[in-house]
């Protein structure tokens, strides 16, 4: 099959030469703007087909708004799933109930190994907030969210997998929302709950191979 933008450089081509060279701007134009955007590989590639569980950890809760945070994993399961960087993964209403149900649970000695394994897990994808905010000044209606993380993968009964060099994880590309008015402080978590699900993407796209501004172009998913 005849690759579309070839055929259309092609076409552009000979117009070009029918009607002198005044043309070769618009021709270098046309043909940059129907160009894929380039590929941004994956940071890290964990083993196929594995159960993996998502834990957020924000022990000082600033997200403080349960429905984001749910919304943060349910998003990067979808996504996990989605691209094949995990065969299955673990639910947030599972996660929850398991960890409930673990006697250690509430330990500060818990490890994450010990929560994939509760959670029936392979990997555990760990997120540590760092952090979250909504807007710079409370008292002001200018809401202008803020979301930044670290990331690791920990395989379930090992031990840290990746990232190998940075004992407190890698730095997930963080999440910055332009300012906005919005006198109603339910705004607050609409905007959240878009951190969220940007957050998500960004963490997910370090395991897979994406265009470049795939985020700003895609819609989130859901599940």
């Amino acid at each position: 099959m005849r690759h579309p933008t070839r055929s259309l450089t092609a076409a552009l081509c000979l117009a070009a030469l029918a009607a002198g060279t005044g043309c070769r701007a618009t021709i270098a134009y046309i043909v940059a703007s129907t160009a894929r955007p380039p590929k941004v590989p994956a940071v890290f590639s964990p083993p196929k087909g594995k159960t993996i569980a998502v834990f957020v950890d924000d022990p000082a809760d600033v997200i403080g708004y349960e429905p984001a945070r749910r919304k943060l994993i349910e998003e990067l399961n979808h996504l996990l799933r989605d691209h094949g960087v995990a065969g299955r993964t673990v639910a947030y209403e599972a996660m929850q109930a398991a960890l409930a149900g673990a006697a250690r649970a509430s330990d500060p000695t818990f490890s994450v190994s010990e929560i994939g394994q509760v959670c029936g897990a392979d990997l555990v994808l760990y997120l540590e907030v760092t952090e979250f905010r909504l807007k710079d000044a409370p008292s002001l209606p200018i809401w202008n969210g803020t979301f930044a993380a670290r990331a690791r993968l920990v395989e379930v009964g090992v031990g840290r997998l990746w990232p190998k060099d940075r004992a407190q994880g890698y730095p997930v590309p963080p999440v910055k929302e332009p300012a906005r008015h919005e006198a109603s402080e339910t705004h607050g978590r609409t905007l959240a709950v878009v951190l969220a699900e940007k957050m998500a993407r960004n963490v997910a796209q370090l395991f897979y191979k994406h265009e470049a501004g795939q985020d700003a172009r895609e819609g989130a998913g859901s599940g």
